[in-house]
C-alpha cells in the first residue's frame, strides 16, 4: 500500500526546487562525476548516475527520474521486516514496522529525485548485515554490510560518519574474530576494498567543505539545530520543552543499550540495539568534533534523516528487553504509532 502511494506521489507531485536544480546541473548536462563536475552538495553521485539511465529512457518524466527513490523503499521495507522479526513481542514488532515504514518526513524522500531515500534503504541493509556479521562472522555478511554502506554513503554524503563507524566496527570484529588466519586474510581483503569508496567519499566531501559547498546546516548544535529541525518536520512542534521531552527517553534507551551485560547471553535484538546506540552516539560526537575542529555545520532536517530509523530501532529494542521481565512494558511501544498516524493525516498527492 505504501509503495503504491509513493509511486502515485512520484508521478503526480511537481518537481521541487532541489530536484530541478540537480537535474539541470548534473543529469541534463551529463557532467556529474565527482571532481569533474560542478562542486555542489546537490550532487548525490549514486542517484545522479542512475538518473542518467532513466532520463535516456523516459526523458523528464517525474516518475522516471524518481523511480530509483521509489524502488529504494523495497530494500528499506524488506530489512525493516527482517529486523522486526528479531523482536519477540508481536505488539512491539508491529509498532516498529509501522513506525519505520510510516515515519512522516522520511517517507517523503522515497518519492523525490534526491538521494535520501536510497541512503535510508541501503542504511537499513547495512545495519542488518552488520548485526549478522557481529554474530556469525560470515564473509557474505561482511561484503553485504560494506557494499550497502558504500551505496548509502554515495547516495547521501551526510552518512559519512556512520560509514566510518560501521567500517570501524566490522574491522574490530575481523581483528578479534575466532576464524582461522586464512579466513581472516580473505576478510582483510574485503576490508581493503571497502575502504576505497570510503576514502573517495571523504576526499570528495573535504573538497566540498574547502570550496564552501557544505552550506546546508546549522551551528546552534545537536539539540537546538539538528533535533529541532527534525522535530518540526516529523511532529510539527519545535519548542524547547518538546525537544527535551523527545530526547530524554532516547538518551535513556541509548544508555540502556550500551550498559554492560553478559555478551554471551546477548540476543540478536541486543546486538541490534547496541549497534544502533553506537552509531547514534558516534554520529552525534562526530559532528560535535567536526564543529569544534573545522567549524563544519551540524546537519538539519533531511541531512539528519538517519536519526529517525536509528532512534525507532533503539526504542523498540529497549522496550522488548524490558518486556522480557515485565510483559506490561510492551505497551511502552504504542507511542511509536504516532508516527504512521501523522503520516496518514498528512497524506496528499
Amino acid at each position: 500500500v505504501i509503495l503504491g502511494y509513493l509511486g502515485a506521489r512520484a508521478t503526480l507531485v511537481p518537481f521541487v526546487n532541489d530536484e530541478a536544480r540537480a537535474f539541470y546541473m548534473y543529469v541534463l548536462s551529463g557532467s556529474f562525476l565527482p571532481f569533474l563536475a560542478t562542486w555542489d552538495a546537490a550532487n548525490h553521485p549514486l542517484l545522479t548516475a542512475l538518473a542518467r539511465i532513466s532520463w535516456h529512457v523516459s526523458g523528464m518524466n517525474p516518475f522516471g527520474l524518481r523511480i530509483w527513490s521509489v524502488l529504494a523503499f523495497v530494500p528499506y521495507a524488506w530489512y525493516a521486516w527482517r529486523m522486526g522479526g528479531w523482536l519477540r513481542s508481536r505488539l512491539i514488532r508491529w509498532c516498529l514496522w509501522a513506525a519505520l515504514l510510516g515515519a512522516p518526513f522520511l517517507l517523503d524522500f522515497f518519492a523525490l529525485f534526491r538521494g535520501y531515500g536510497l541512503g535510508m534503504g541501503f542504511l537499513l541493509m547495512a545495519l542488518y548485515h552488520s548485526v549478522r556479521f557481529m554474530r556469525e562472522e560470515r564473509r557474505t555478511d561482511l561484503i553485504a554490510a560494506l557494499a550497502a554502506m558504500a551505496l548509502a554513503g554515495l547516495a547521501m554524503l551526510s552518512l559519512l560518519i556512520l560509514w566510518y563507524a560501521v567500517f570501524a566496527l566490522v574491522t574490530l570484529v575481523v581483528l578479534r574474530g575466532r576464524d582461522a588466519d586464512a579466513r581472516k586474510g580473505r576478510m582483510s581483503w574485503c576490508l581493503l576494498l571497502g575502504a576505497l569508496p570510503l576514502l573517495f567519499a571523504t576526499v570528495f566531501l573535504w573538497g566540498l567543505k574547502a570550496k564552501g559547498q557544505l552550506y546546508y546546516g546549522t551551528d546552534p548544535g545537536i539539540l537546538d539545530g539538528t533535533i529541532r529541525s527534525l522535530a518540526i518536520f516529523v511532529t510539527g512542534v519545535g519548542s524547547r520543552a518538546w525537544l527535551i521531552l523527545l530526547c530524554l527517553p532516547i538518551a535513556a534507551v541509548l544508555l540502556y543499550a550500551l550498559w554492560p551485560f553478559n555478551a554471551r547471553r546477548a540476543s540478536v535484538r541486543d546486538d541490534l540495539a547496541r549497534l544502533a546506540a553506537l552509531l547514534l552516539a558516534a554520529d552525534i560526537l562526530g559532528h560535535e568534533f567536526l564543529f569544534l575542529t573545522t567549524q563544519s555545520l551540524f546537519p538539519i532536517d533531511r541531512g539528519a534523516l538517519h536519526f529517525l530509523p536509528l532512534s525507532i530501532l533503539l526504542i523498540a529494542c529497549a522496550v522488548v528487553r524490558l518486556a522480557v521481565r515485565r510483559p506490561a512494558f510492551a505497551l511502552a511501544s504504542l507511542p511509536l504509532l504516532v508516527l504512521p498516524l501523522r503520516s496518514v493525516a498528512l497524506m496528499n498527492l
